[in-house]
């Protein structure tokens, strides 16, 4: 079977005659519809599936602070994140959209994801880190990408490999990325391992 690549899509873009044979499988976004492609098929414009999210941030306070700010290596810190209720609802909504699918490369990147476009969470997250930053980290700083991965992991599943990031590149803007943002929405017992992220150069995080 060729086409097992899920895909999610606006169904208005499905011919009526045959949306409703569609799965739609997140409550908490039912104008998606769940599509099986062949991944021989996809193209360089075509390979990742952007979802666009911003609806689940609108009306929400995304005032978010980052603090505590503690260097882990050359060039990586860590900070504890604090926000309202309202957009930590929000930001545990995404795990209750089941928009997970295994990514392509799933022998060295392990758990599921998606990925999502969120202008809203961007601005707010842009304002955060400008405000934390020390100024050498901010020389050249535009903006935090919005395009988001959002990855879920469950006990036994692989993990990534060591990988060095591609950064995001805006050509028409001559945009580059210099940084990783991650945010572990998981805390607690659920958000510790051996370790949870461990950074070339010796450093690892252990919660």
């Amino acid at each position: 079977m060729r086409h097992k690549a899920v895909r999610f899509v606006d169904a208005e873009r499905i011919d009526q005659s045959v949306r409703g044979l569609f799965a739609r499988p997140s409550a908490g976004a039912p104008h998606l519809a769940a599509v099986f492609v062949d991944p021989a098929e996809l193209s360089f414009r075509t390979f990742e599936n952007i979802l666009p999210l911003d609806f689940l941030f609108e009306d929400a306070a995304l005032e978010f602070e980052l603090t505590d700010r503690v260097e882990v290596a050359d060039d990586a810190c860590t900070l504890s994140l604090l926000l309202p209720d309202t957009a930590r609802e929000r930001l545990e909504r995404l795990d209750e959209l089941n928009l997970y699918v295994p990514p392509l490369n799933a022998a060295s990147r392990g758990g599921d994801r998606f990925i999502f476009h969120s202008a809203l969470l961007a601005e707010a997250l842009t304002e955060a880190v400008s405000k934390a930053l020390p100024q050498p980290m901010l020389d050249g700083f535009s903006h935090v990408n919005p395009a988001f991965r959002c990855n879920r992991f469950e006990p036994g599943d692989r993990n990534f490999h060591m990988h060095r990031d591609t950064p995001y590149y805006d050509a028409a803007r001559d945009h580059v990325s210099r940084y990783t943002v991650l945010l572990y929405l998981t805390g607690g017992s659920g958000g510790s391992g051996e370790p949870v992220l461990d950074l070339a150069g010796g450093a690892a995080l252990t919660e």
